[in-house]
């Protein structure tokens, strides 16, 4: 079972996670490239950065790295699961939001840059707008907005 939304790289390679807790790369014409198994399943939809890196959250609470021949680039743990898709910004930072109640930037080497709790979990994507202002919902039916110093934003 797949519920995780496809992401497509420059290549036409095709990227997603799966429910029998697996990473996917099939090439343009639905041939399987590689596979690379997590320790549980996986609701995320996987983004591409520019580099080629793919970035995927699994219900193992962990962020994945991989590089496009499947082998993996670095893991981030989280304490809760990783249901959002990852985000990336203009200097390959990732932003994640997890089910331990916080997002998460980290950066492309894969180290925590920092981390913000929320009153809830996260289970919907961050929105990285062009002002360089975070936006994220949580599970409080409240949405947040941040700038880049971890400011709390009145939203109206």
């Amino acid at each position: 079972m797949v519920y995780s939304k496809p992401a497509f790289a420059n290549d036409d390679t095709i990227y997603f996670g799966s429910y029998d807790n697996k990473i996917y790369a099939l090439n343009y014409e639905g041939t399987k490239k590689w596979e690379y198994a997590t320790g549980r399943m996986i609701y995320s939809s996987p983004t591409v950065a520019n580099d080629g890196t793919i970035y995927i959250g699994s219900y193992d609470h962990k962020l994945y790295a991989m590089n496009p021949d499947g082998t993996k680039k670095w893991e981030f743990e989280t304490g809760g699961t990783v249901y959002s898709q990852p985000k990336i910004d203009n200097k390959g930072n990732i932003f994640i939001g997890s089910f331990d109640y916080h997002i998460y930037k980290i950066s492309s080497e894969g180290e925590l840059a920092w981390k913000y709790r929320l009153a809830g979990p996260i289970y919907s994507n961050i929105l990285l707008d062009f002002r360089d202002l975070i936006y994220v919902s949580c599970f409080d039916h409240k949405i947040y907005a941040f700038n880049k110093k971890l400011e709390l934003l009145p939203l109206q």
